[in-house]
């Protein structure tokens, strides 16, 4: 049986509980597994790892264990989250896939669909020492529901949409990795966006601050209400 190139994982919670449920389907919509999770059977320290893993990631490495507590994390992710089934399914291929993870829309009032939001999907593992998802090729995007698509903003004659990328370098990366990364995505604006679209593009990287970025947007006939204090 060939390997799907593309997943999907539905993301569904309820207002005022703690439970959460995943359905993982091929790319053409065939049901694969589901899962259950409730997060009220975490620890403080299982949740603060999976819905905030940089200040988790502060708090121990001060001791020397900030990279394998991130190993943890991605047991518990794999094990508490995913499921052992769900995992499987996307551990067992070494090839180039796609997970995307549709969540509830962010209109909805349920704090845990928003911490759903902040898992560190790609980093779920078996255990330590072995890969992670993203070491075994799954790229994870985060979708919301069609339906839940936004109004095109509208453009008036000769207008142009303007758009303003802040690259910061992930704490322990190397400045050449963001380099690359902000190249390859201004090459797709250049290749794929500019010729047919009226899209301007401004890049901020390297020790951004929020004067910078206040004076960026105004610069931009922007308005400073848009970076509240």
């Amino acid at each position: 049986m060939p390997v799907p190139d593309r997943f999907q994982l539905q993301v569904t919670t309820s207002p005022g509980t703690s439970v959460a449920e995943l359905r993982l389907r091929d790319g053409g919509g065939n049901h694969l597994e589901y899962n259950i999770v409730d997060f009220a059977a975490l620890t403080p320290t299982q949740k603060r790892g999976l819905f905030d893993l940089r200040a988790a990631i502060r708090h121990y490495a001060d001791d020397g264990q900030g990279e394998a507590h991130v190993a943890e994390v991605g047991v518990w992710v794999a094990e508490h989250v995913l499921g052992p089934k769900i995992f499987e399914i996307l551990e067992r291929p070494l090839s180039e896939r796609t997970l995307e993870v549709e969540l509830p829309t962010a209109s909805d009032p349920n704090d845990l669909a928003a911490a759903l939001a902040r898992v560190p999907w790609e980093i779920a593992r078996r255990e330590r020492g072995t890969q992670t998802l993203a070491d075994r090729a799954l790229l994870v995007r985060v979708v919301h529901p069609s339906g839940a698509a936004s109004t095109p903003l509208p453009l008036g004659p000769g207008e142009s949409l303007r758009v303003l990328f802040v690259f910061a370098e992930a704490r322990g990366a190397r400045p050449l990795d963001a380099r690359r990364e902000r190249h390859a995505l201004l090459r797709l604006f250049t290749q794929s966006i500019y010729p047919e679209r009226r899209v301007e593009v401004d890049v901020l990287s390297h020790g951004v601050t929020r004067e910078r970025l206040v004076q960026q947007i105004q610069d931009r006939g922007g308005s400073s209400e848009c970076c509240p204090t």
